[in-house]
């Protein structure tokens, strides 16, 4: 995660998806000590544990549209379950 300088807004796109252990463990750190500078943190990733642990908002978006915004206690499971929900069966086709 940027080290060198000082962002008013960061923008981390699926960053804790690559790397071993010890690097998502530094940059878990790393958000952690922007939190406390006051940086905003917009973190885009499918890790809903991650999202659930270290975010105070999420946003749920499908095919570009807003789904819902709010805590994530109120979006992990929703969307969890709209994403396990069976695909619709296709209906016959009659001759």
């Amino acid at each position: 995660v940027a080290t060198a300088f000082q962002p008013d807004i960061l923008i981390l796109d699926e960053i804790l998806a690559v790397g071993d252990i010890g690097f998502q463990q530094k940059c878990l750190e790393r958000i952690a000590r922007f939190r406390k500078e006051g940086v905003t943190i917009l973190l885009v990733t499918h890790d809903l544990d991650t999202l659930a642990r270290h975010c105070q908002r999420a946003a749920w978006f499908d095919r570009g549209r807003i789904v819902s915004i709010g805590p994530p206690s109120e979006i992990v499971a929703p969307y969890r379950n709209a994403v396990l929900a069976p695909a619709p069966q296709a209906s016959p086709v009659s001759s």
